[in-house]
């Protein structure tokens, strides 16, 4: 994030500096929007991936494409360690959030329930997920993160203790 302008953003996206100051007077007003936007692309985005398989395999799957589409692309990339920046400035409700639509999608669609409330294995799923992208944003080694995601999701699922739920009876 060192070194970033609305002077620079305004000569890439070609448009005149007073009209980008005029929507986003600041730096962090136009990063807090692009977070805004990331949130609600991650939203729509996790829906078409969890397709009720349960939550070891939702978790596996949903942390593998995060590597693609989040780590991998630069620009999602760069939101992402502006969002783990302020998570670790001001607090992690956002990320508790998102992991707590994910959590509630997946018990949804699978018909799971789990030894800890959904709000707790939120709460440890985001704490888990900013500590990655942290390790992430200082290290860049995708090898290592995708082994700290594995070794999140079998921990995960080892102290949610996934079971079926029989809604038929």
């Amino acid at each position: 994030m060192t070194g970033l302008s609305l002077r620079h953003v305004a000569e890439e996206m070609d448009v005149a500096l007073s009209t980008l100051t005029y929507v986003y007077p600041t730096v962090t007003s136009l990063l807090d929007d692009m977070v805004l936007d990331y949130r609600q692309w991650w939203r729509d985005h996790v829906a078409t991936i969890v397709a009720g398989r349960g939550l070891e395999a939702e978790l596996a799957a949903v942390t593998t494409d995060f590597l693609h589409e989040v780590l991998l692309t630069p620009e999602r990339m760069a939101v992402a360690e502006y969002q783990v920046m302020r998570v670790f400035k001001e607090d992690g409700t956002h990320t508790s959030l998102q992991m707590g639509y994910l959590v509630d999608l997946i018990a949804e669609r699978s018909g799971e329930e789990y030894a800890l409330s959904r709000r707790v294995l939120a709460n440890a799923m985001a704490a888990s997920l900013n500590g990655i992208l942290l390790f992430f944003t200082e290290s860049k080694d995708l090898e290592m993160t995708r082994e700290l995601f594995e070794v999140t999701v079998k921990a995960t699922v080892h102290v949610a203790k996934p079971r079926r739920v029989d809604v038929s009876a």
